[in-house]
C-alpha cells in the first residue's frame, strides 16, 4: 500500500507543478508573496521536469531497497 501512496503523491506533485503554477503579476500584489512554483521564476522550467524525476527516482530507490 505504501507504493500506491507514493505513486499517488508523485502524480499529485507532478500535476501541481506542471498545470497549476502561480500566474499573477507582481505589480498587482504589493506584498510580493507567491507560491513556490511561480511561472515567471527562472527555475520553473527546470523544476517542472527535474523535481518529478527526482521524486520518482527516490520512490523507486525506496521501493527496491526494501526488496533486498
Amino acid at each position: 500500500m505504501k507504493i500506491i501512496r507514493d505513486i499517488a503523491l508523485w502524480i499529485v506533485i507532478t500535476v501541481w507543478i506542471n498545470f497549476y503554477p502561480d500566474r499573477y503579476r507582481y505589480d498587482t500584489v504589493p506584498q510580493g508573496r507567491h507560491g513556490y512554483w511561480h511561472i515567471d521564476h527562472p527555475w520553473h522550467p527546470y523544476v517542472r521536469f527535474l523535481l518529478p524525476l527526482l521524486l520518482a527516482v527516490w520512490i523507486a530507490y525506496k521501493h527496491f531497497k526494501k526488496r533486498k
